[in-house]
């Protein structure tokens, strides 16, 4: 049997690749005629018009197949590739597959059925594939189940032909003509076919060749009793069937030509509507166009950045920042605590200390850092980006750019000397530096007191008769905890409550309010907020008097002279501290500024180098889209040029004048 499907896969390539030479060009040297077949793995060419090569690749293909079936199966799933080139044969791929079987037999494995229709059914599934349903015409029909099989996957017989083979030995062994007549007119199975054809695929000598096997092919058909009438002519041979496939193969690819341009050409127009509803008539760029876009971009902003940041405004930028980072330190933990304290400028050296010797310094640098990183970060944008195309390209380099460690360890030793000497100057040395001293004092507990007014604000809610909208139940018993409480800090002297003058309060509240509830630790956080707030107030009061009064606070009876040495003295040393850090600070930050471009340069290379690096940051709608929309068009191309190469050759009719 295997012989016999060797027989038949053979001619019909050999009459396949006649038949579309005598239609394609004759001017090919000797060499380009001759076909050849390799097997996948095997270093050996086999040149099919030499009988040997041929027996021999017969051979080797029979020793593969059973070299491919374990112990214990019937069946391989293992796939025998062998890639055939000659003259006139079109990229095509003919499947032999195993027959289907109605039975398991002893000895076969326990899945040989299951697989064999599995795999079957696999490969005939595919709508482009031509099935050849072949049946043994020496065999009972009744037996065979491929009809079935091939019925589901092609129930119109669109692309299906039916192949009667050995109907030489159906005629030795007495088969009746009128059952091999029903088989053949498509009366016997419950099946479609495009076309029915009988053919004989071997003689009884083995070593026949295949000229040989043709002639008594074409003997048969003349000289049997069965097929000299009430039968087509052109439906028996291998020959008329060779020439039958080759008609449904080019119908297949018109067909499938046809469908995919019309597919190709919609779905293209889809997305480029959808490209202008969404985009408008942005230019379609590539994703390594438009890398290469926010690349140039990036670095010409970032450019400028390095020429625009000139030393006095980072300098600027850094005493914001470090203020920032320690304004509550300095108010809160030094200031106010000195202040309650028996002795402030003990207190207040005390606390500074502790806290030049801790982390001020790492504080000082960390906000160094931030100031440049943050003015550093304004320049890492492309520009206008409303689809957020280049959003993960910044994100990167931003993410990869980011503090220098070794700017850390070289900073932090020379803060910490100059922070310690700087935080132990004990003399207003002139009029100047008081006036700047005041000022600053003055700014910087507005500041304060401003952020404290808000989140007193947000606490007890405020009316609006614009939106119609007042303060919802919390902010009411906010503000009832504040008019209690306001009594305690009226005058001058401040009180710091205790947890029983806070209980004394709650009760008062309840008392008045009974339908509200007081959280004790609700009305502990209002009184510190108060306090504060009324500490702010009391010390922006003294110090408007001391402004321009540097000669005066030299009189004990001066309202500045305990700010002489006190609180002003205290935001003297910040403010020089501050003044002096920056300095050392900027010195750095510019040189770090400067090596920031070639950090730039080095991560934007290195995206450069990395296709999937820069798929993953390089991904946006607006680039999927327009890739979509680029291989669509390269497909539309293709198949154009596809189309023409058909045409030229005469396997496709030339374009109607409507089309």
């Amino acid at each position: 049997m295997l012989y016999h499907l060797f027989v038949l896969l053979y001619l019909l390539w050999h009459s396949l690749s006649n038949d579309y030479v005598s239609r394609a060009s004759t001017s090919r040297s000797q060499q380009e005629r001759d076909p050849k077949a390799e097997i996948k793995g095997l270093s050996r060419v086999f040149h099919l018009d030499n009988e040997q090569d041929l027996a021999d690749l017969r051979k080797e293909v029979e020793t593969r197949m059973k070299a491919s079936v374990k112990p214990g199966e019937s069946v391989s799933h293992e796939t025998i590739a062998i890639d055939v080139r000659g003259p006139g044969l079109r990229p095509m791929v003919l499947v032999d597959l195993p027959g289907i079987i109605q039975h398991q037999t002893k000895g076969m494995g326990k899945e040989t059925r299951t697989s064999i229709q599995q795999m079957c059914e696999e490969h005939i599934n595919n709508p482009n594939a031509i099935i050849l349903c072949i049946q043994d015409g020496s065999r009972d029909p009744e037996s065979s189940s491929v009809a079935e099989i091939v019925k589901r996957a092609d129930p119109k017989g669109e692309r299906t032909i039916f192949v009667l083979t050995k109907v030489d030995l159906a005629e030795q062994r007495k088969v009746q003509k009128s059952l091999l007549s029903q088989i053949l007119s498509g009366q016997k199975f419950e099946m479609s076919a495009k076309a029915y054809f009988a053919v004989v695929t071997g003689t009884d000598n083995p070593d026949d060749t295949i000229d040989a096997i043709k002639k008594a092919e074409s003997d048969y058909f003349l000289k049997s009793e069965y097929f000299r009438s009430g039968f087509k002519r052109d439906h028996a041979g291998t020959g008329n069937l060779a020439r039958s496939i080759s008609e449904a193969f080019w119908e297949r690819v018109r067909t499938t030509v046809d469908g995919e341009t019309k597919r190709i050409n919609s779905s293209l127009k889809a997305k480029e509507v959808e490209w202008y509803s969404k985009f408008g008539k942005s230019a379609r760029m590539t994703r390594d166009e438009l890398f290469n876009s926010g690349k140039v971009k990036m670095l010409e902003h970032l450019a400028a950045f390095n020429s625009s940041l000139t030393p006095a405004q980072y300098e600027a930028a850094l005493i914001d920042q470090i203020w920032s980072n320690i304004s509550h330190k300095v108010i809160d933990d030094i200031y106010m605590r000195a202040a309650t304290s028996d002795d402030f400028t003990t207190a207040m050296n005390t606390l500074l200390d502790s806290w030049v010797n801790n982390d001020l310094p790492d504080i000082s640098v960390s906000a160094a850092q931030s100031a440049l990183q943050s003015e550093f970060v304004k320049a890492l944008t492309v520009g206008p980006d409303p689809d957020k195309v280049f959003q993960k390209l910044e994100e990167e380099v931003k993410t990869k750019c980011g503090k220098s460690q070794k700017w850390r360890s070289l900073s932090i030793a020379k803060l910490r000397h100059l922070q310690e000497l700087k935080l132990a100057d004990d003399v207003v040395k002139n009029e100047s530096e008081w006036n700047q001293t005041v000022q600053f004092m003055a700014n910087k507990l507005r500041q304060e007191a401003a952020t404290l007014h808000a989140k007193h604000t947000s606490l007890v809610g405020v009316t609006s008769w614009v939106r119609w909208t007042g303060p919802n139940d919390q902010q009411k018993t906010n503000a009832l905890v504040f008019a209690e409480l306001q009594h305690y800090f009226s005058g001058k002297a401040l009180p710091e409550l205790q947890d029983e003058d806070l209980k004394s309060v709650q009760n008062q509240l309840v008392k008045k309010h009974p339908t509200h509830k007081f959280d004790i630790d609700q009305i502990r956080a209002t009184a510190e907020l108060l306090y504060k707030e009324h500490f702010l107030q009391n010390g922006l009061q003294k110090l408007a008097q001391c402004h321009s009064q540097y000669t005066s606070s030299q009189n004990p009876k001066s309202p500045c002279h305990s700010f002489r040495s006190h609180d002003l003295l205290l935001f003297w040393r910040i403010n020089n501290m501050l003044q002096a850090s920056s300095n050392i600070l900027r010195l750095e930050g510019m040189q770090a500024k400067k090596e920031l471009e070639s950090q730039v340069r080095d991560v934007l290379d290195e995206v450069s180098r990395d296709p999937s690096l820069k798929q993953q940051i390089m991904a946006s709608p607006q680039i999927s889209l327009s890739e979509e929309i680029e291989v669509l068009r390269h497909i539309q191309t293709k198949m154009t040029e596809f189309r023409q190469k058909l045409r030229d050759e005469g396997f496709l009719a030339p374009p109607s004048s409507s089309s």
